[in-house]
């Protein structure tokens, strides 16, 4: 146990100073099983950092800095020779998975067509930024901040320290956003006319809306630690529900 959290620890270091070592790998070109019919994205890290775009292609075009193994503590992570990129790749009936082995740390940025579902997941540290993709999106980080910008389709966001910034375009009826952090700040844009039943609830915060929030004859005084919003914006629609520990929510309308 004391062995697997001093890893963690050098892990974490190395990640920090993983900017000052240059990527060796070229971009990697991951062609569909059928380009016609939806895909599905699905990475799973131990340390590193995603980045996601949308763009007009067919394929899943992938760049990576490492895969590295930690260094000793305060030092640069070591690049593991006996492993590329690729290794880590699969793609099966339009599904395509990168999953990296634990402890060694790797940066990742991706190229997805604009229409394209992800999971995507860190064990330890890391951020993830997602932007301009339409598709549902299941996206779990344990410390590190979770950044969504114009996106769409059912969303669910769960980080342990870190905040959570979402920015969605129109949201269908059929869709559901759930986020949840500890410690962290969640925020949440959508656009002015959206259609929603809200509920939000932050412990040891507070709770920020633009929005004006019918909440019915409910009693939902909140007590001295929790407070909780439940209602409908613009009629109701969408389920949202947003639940914070420790940080404050914001609900703000895009601009």
């Amino acid at each position: 146990m004391k062995r697997n959290v001093s890893l963690l620890i050098i892990a974490i270091v190395a990640l920090l100073n993983i900017q000052t070592v240059k990527s060796q790998n070229k971009e990697l070109s991951v062609k569909l099983t059928d380009p016609a019919k939806a895909g599905k994205l699905s990475i799973e890290l131990f340390v590193g950092s995603i980045k996601i775009v949308a763009y007009a292609g067919k394929d899943v075009i992938v760049s990576g800095d490492g895969p590295y193994l930690p260094g000793k503590a305060g030092q640069n992570p070591v690049r593991d020779s006996t492993k590329k990129l690729s290794d880590f790749i699969s793609q099966d009936n339009n599904l395509v998975r990168i999953k990296v082995e634990k402890f060694d740390i790797m940066n990742l940025v991706i190229k997805v067509p604009r229409n394209f579902s992800l999971v995507l997941k860190t064990q330890a540290q890391g951020n993830i930024d997602v932007e301009n993709v339409n598709g549902d999106q299941e996206i779990s980080v344990v410390s590190g901040n979770i950044t969504l910008f114009n996106i769409g389709g059912s969303v669910s966001v769960n980080n342990t320290t870190g905040t959570i910034k979402v920015d969605m375009n129109a949201v269908n009826m059929n869709a559901h956003l759930v986020l949840s952090s500890v410690m962290g700040t969640i925020t949440l844009k959508l656009p002015s006319d959206q259609k929603a039943n809200v509920k939000l609830q932050s412990d040891f915060a507070a709770i920020h809306s633009d929005f004006d929030i019918d909440e019915g004859s409910a009693d939902q005084k909140p007590k001295s630690i929790i407070h909780r919003t439940i209602g409908k914006i613009n009629g109701g629609g969408t389920e949202i529900y947003v639940k914070s520990v420790g940080g404050d929510i914001y609900l703000k309308k895009k601009k």
